[in-house]
């Protein structure tokens, strides 16, 4: 679910990001709280809120292949400049891995 979502907002699909959110809220209230409730106490809290990640993953997934994935396929008038691409993202991510580790050795 959290790579669907991040995909989204990657390719600026804000409302599929939403959707996926809702889709996990409603379903995490659907199942936690009867199979808490009902049947399994602290461990039906646990296996409710894992089978609404589940799900609202593969709900994430379904909305990736529609929203995004087709949509890339049936461009083809659009070239990927992969070294620019990867000079932008040395550019901007060199500096703050660099930060990262200096401040994990720091600690």
């Amino acid at each position: 679910m959290k790579a669907a979502q991040a995909t989204f907002t990657g390719y600026e699909k804000m409302q599929y990001h939403s959707i996926t959110s809702v889709v996990y809220s409603s379903l995490k209230t659907g199942f936690m709280i009867p199979i808490a409730i009902f049947w399994f106490g602290t461990f039906g809290a646990v296996v409710g809120t894992t089978i609404a990640y589940l799900l609202s993953g593969v709900i994430g997934v379904i909305l990736l292949y529609v929203a995004v994935y087709k949509n890339i396929h049936s461009q083809d008038d659009c070239k990927l400049e992969i070294f620019v691409t990867v000079k932008t993202l040395f550019r901007y991510g060199l500096p703050l891995s660099i930060s990262t580790i200096l401040s994990g050795f720091l600690a």
